[in-house]
């Protein structure tokens, strides 16, 4: 089945905000920057060393910080976030500051 919509490239520093942006934990983040890069719950589970079950809670978890009820939900909602970043000028969105 052909993705419903393409992860937006995500840097490490445009992350990071995010991670602020949506107040994501440290493992959250993982979970987070796995899903942009479409991994599933069994691959995001090794990365991790937990098991399948806990990737799906972590999974869960953000769909439900991120106000979304899936991955397409997801994507769509950062790529809208990289978008007002960007917008505001964010630095590191290609803006220059505040």
């Amino acid at each position: 089945m052909p993705r419903a919509k393409q992860a937006p490239k995500v840097s490490d520093a445009q992350l990071r905000t995010l991670s602020l942006q949506f107040n994501l934990a440290e493992r959250e983040t993982d979970v987070f920057r796995a899903i942009l890069d479409h991994a599933d719950e069994a691959a995001i589970a090794e990365s991790l060393g937990v098991r399948d079950c806990t990737a799906r809670t972590y999974t869960y978890r953000l769909y439900r910080l991120l106000s979304v009820n899936d991955r397409t939900g997801m994507l769509r909602r950062v790529a809208g976030e990289c978008a007002a970043l960007a917008k505001r000028g964010h630095p590191s969105f290609g803006g220059r500051g505040a």
